[in-house]
């Protein structure tokens, strides 16, 4: 057994709450495997050295013993997790989720892969007993680590976190960064590194990056807190620390300039699960050393310093130790990548495609938001408007952007996203004023993948519609309560256009109970200043974040898919319920007459050839609806009235009556805002006319 740590002491003196209770359970002997062997106090530590009876097999694959001492350390002042120790001098340091300590401490036993307060509330002493059999009765049969668990840390413990580019190591050795230094209220340091170039003399760092072989992942060691203790760990990986951080130290020296800053050690450990395995991942940690550049450059004989200067050295010099440094380790996180954001999001691959975003309001600014983070696409954003006060309610910008134009502060903020990496270019466009189009948003339509148009402007859609022909577009709004989104996404090759999906969109809601309301729920208007025009809707940035990452998601969909799609969702805040309403989108017939181009969709024409059918062998008839836009000279047909019930119908005579049908166009009218309105008359012929 090893020589068991503390002065003995007795159940009466144990301080901490946890261990008195452990040891009055055990010393009441109601768990038959567990038995108090001792009870002893190193520094603020209460210690039990308990015995456990265990199940192994006769034939085990790990020398577990039927029975092993071990000892847990209870802190007396906090209450944190207990620290459980293997007392036998022989037993296997070898595991996985087992901490090799420092300081002549046995390994400890990685019992819980949660944080502490996960487990606090229910951590009662026979809980704290059966775990830890259990920890030692899987190890022995080699069932401890699981198959689907990521490979075990090479080093555990670390006083902070230090957050990295990842081009670091991408780039030579006498990359430079500055610092922000953040201590959280644990004591715990949070070092963020912004990189500069090497030709800034005022480096905070100079970053010395190192790679070992190849490591198989075994019991997790404790992290050196020492330059010469790294060095020793490194040795037992094969790797010479001494000779790189020479070789490393003579070129960093040789700018002057850098020698009052501060070396950080970055190693780079590739990870495998078994020593044929090739390597699966790394472990990156970063040290700190309390010497800055010239103090260590001195030491290991690279630099001298004479009359308040420091030079290099010239030749070589004969080899030193490393100097006792002390070091400060800290834990590496690396700056996420469009791939990370994709990966984490569990949508597979990053998409790169270049989509142009036409509209930075409230609803957009969510979408694009959300659709970075998603790792999809790269955007381009046109809008005219600048950020206004009341704007903040629903936009994704913030305060200090008030004022800016919106695209170029959404520029400049998404692209803090994804650091280093611009994904995001602004353009302050009016797309209904062709003289505005400059040069770049010209530049832009020439290079989209993607159309979105998000302005929530029927003129901008239909303008957008009749630029680029060969670039497919998705509509984004919501209706003026900000309870419904609406999703119209035109087919890959434009055979369904976005004429077409807004005359399915107007007719739908013109015909289907579902959507009567649709666009005749407001939310009240208040005016945010003096002019006429000066008004804005009010409803909560909360239902824009929901139809945000539903469009978001949509977006992502869309660009897959190759058929038009068309689609309402509801919310229901108050019961947080949201419904999808699909549309069924068709291609569309087209007529040039007298400078005008007509559509009439194949779905209207089938529903007209159905009521010629049930009306046979009389004639049928009725009134036609649709969109119609003087500027572009364009009209749609999406929409009819059958034959008023007055209606006059013979084999081969009709006259269309007048009976409900002024009211039918008015509240067509009113359902869909105006927007489709009386276009003319049709009438069928019998059977053998065409």
């Amino acid at each position: 057994m090893r020589e068991i740590f503390g002065e003995p002491s007795a159940p009466g003196k144990l301080q901490s709450k946890r261990a008195s209770d452990v040891a009055t359970l055990l010393l009441a002997r109601e768990i038959p495997f567990a038995s108090l062997i001792e009870v002893r106090q190193l520094g603020v530590v209460d210690v039990l050295i308990i015995e456990l009876g265990l199940s192994i097999p006769s034939r085990a694959p790990v020398k577990i013993r039927s029975k092993e001492q071990i000892a847990i350390g209870f802190h007396r002042e906090r209450d944190m997790l207990p620290e459980v120790f293997s007392l036998r001098s022989d037993f296997p340091d070898d595991l996985l989720h087992l901490m090799l300590n420092d300081l002549g401490l046995p390994p400890s036993l990685c019992i819980w892969d949660v944080p502490f307060e996960e487990v606090r509330a229910n951590l009662t002493p026979i809980k704290l007993i059966i775990q830890i059999k259990d920890w030692l009765e899987r190890a022995a049969i080699g069932e401890l680590h699981e198959q689907d668990l990521p490979l075990e840390p090479v080093l555990g413990g670390g006083l902070g976190l230090v957050i990295i580019s990842r081009s670091i190591r991408e780039l030579n050795r006498s990359w430079v960064g500055k610092r922000m230094v953040f201590v959280r209220p644990d004591d715990t340091i949070v070092v963020r590194l912004a990189e500069t170039r090497s030709e800034e003399p005022d480096a905070a760092f100079v970053v010395a990056s190192f790679e070992t072989p190849p490591v198989t992942h075994s019991a997790v060691k404790r992290v050196p807190k020492d330059l010469a203790t790294l060095a020793k760990m490194c040795a037992e990986m094969n790797f010479d620390l001494r000779e790189a951080f020479v070789q490393w130290a003579s070129e960093v020296s040789a700018d002057t300039r850098f020698a009052n800053s501060e070396p950080l050690i970055l190693l780079s450990i590739p990870k495998r699960e078994s020593d044929d395995a090739d390597p699966s991942g790394y472990e990156r940690w970063a040290f700190i050393a309390d010497r800055n550049v010239g103090s260590l450059g001195e030491a290991l004989g690279v630099l001298t310093r004479a009359e308040g200067y420091i030079a290099r050295l010239i030749g070589r010099q004969e080899p030193e130790p490393l100097p006792d440094a002390k070091l400060l380790p800290l834990r590496v996180v690396e700056d996420v990548t469009v791939d990370d954001l994709a990966a984490l999001s569990g949508i597979g691959e990053a998409n790169s495609a270049r989509f142009l975003a036409v509209g930075v309001g409230a609803l957009g600014s969510e979408v694009i938001s959300t659709a970075i983070r998603l790792g999809f696409g790269k955007w381009d954003l046109v809008d005219n408007d600048e950020l206004l006060p009341h704007n903040l309610v629903r936009h994704s910008l913030m305060e200090l952007h008030i004022g800016h134009p919106k695209a170029e502060a959404a520029e400049d903020f998404f692209n803090q996203v994804v650091p280093g990496m611009p994904i995001v270019r602004a353009s302050r466009t009016n797309v209904l004023d062709p003289s505005s189009h400059s040069e770049s948003f010209r530049e832009q339509l020439g290079h989209a993948d993607l159309i979105v148009d998000m302005a929530a402007s029927v003129a901008v859609s239909r303008a957008l519609c009749e630029e680029h022909p060969t670039v497919k577009r998705i509509s984004i709004f919501l209706n003026q309560g900000g309870t419904d989104l609406v999703v119209l996404s035109e087919a890959a090759n434009r055979a369904v256009d976005l004429w077409d999906l807004e005359a399915t969109y107007y007719a739908a809601v013109a015909s289907q109970a579902e959507l009567s309301e649709h666009l005749r729920r407001t939310s009240g208007r208040l005016r945010y200043g003096n002019g006429c025009r000066d008004r804005t809707a009010t409803f909560g940035g909360d239902q824009v974040k929901v139809f945000g990452a539903i469009a978001a998601r949509q977006l992502l969909e869309r660009h897959r898919e190759a058929d038009a799609y068309a689609a309402v969702w509801s919310l229901d805040p108050d019961v947080g319920e949201v419904r999808r309403h699909t549309l069924q989108p068709s291609p569309s017939i087209k007529l040039e007459l007298l400078g005008w181009r007509i559509r009439w969709s194949s779905a209207l024409l089938s529903k007209l050839r159905s009521s010629r059918e049930d009306a046979l062998p009389s004639e049928t008839g009725g009134v036609l609806m649709g969109l119609v836009d003087q500027e572009h000279k364009v009209i749609v047909i999406c929409n009819a009235i059958a034959a008023p019930p007055d209606s006059e119908a013979r084999p081969y005579k009709f006259e269309r009556g007048t009976e409900g049908l002024g009211q039918a166009v008015h509240e067509i009218g009113e359902k869909t805002l105006g927007q489709i309105q009386y276009i003319g008359e049709w009438h069928s012929h019998p059977e053998g006319h065409g």
